[in-house]
């Protein structure tokens, strides 16, 4: 049951990150367009699945991570926590306000990697 769920969590934050990650490459009034609707729809959807999982225990699956937190952990310190986050930034450093334990969760899964978020490279996404 456990690898299930950690197959789930995963399946469910690609779903997200696929339909979301090629704004990226966008320009202009679409690539606007694209955010807004990211921040309305697709990120709130997912926000509100992550925050009923993240209040049944330390991590996502259990008391230890799983590949599971490290997909979903990216998400917090790669798009939230990055200052270097280009796209939708002011979006980012919010989106968060609404979902308690999810960000509670997000914090710890960046307390137990500090180490390594500490001294990878900054780059702008």
């Amino acid at each position: 049951m456990q690898a299930y769920k950690v197959d789930s969590l995963i399946d469910r934050y690609m779903d997200v990150i696929t339909v979301y990650k090629p704004h990226f490459m966008k320009d202009g009034p679409e690539k606007d367009a694209l955010i807004k609707k990211g921040f309305e729809e697709t990120i709130p959807k997912w926000l509100a699945e992550m925050e009923i999982v993240a209040a049944e225990g330390k991590f996502l699956v259990g008391d230890s991570l799983t590949i599971a937190d490290f997909f979903i952990g990216s998400f917090y310190t790669d798009y939230v926590l990055n200052e270097h986050m280009t796209f939708g930034r002011d979006q980012w450093v919010t989106c968060l306000d609404n979902y308690p334990n999810f960000k509670a969760y997000c914090e710890r899964y960046a307390a137990e990697n500090k180490d390594y978020l500490e001294n990878r490279g900054k780059f702008p996404l």
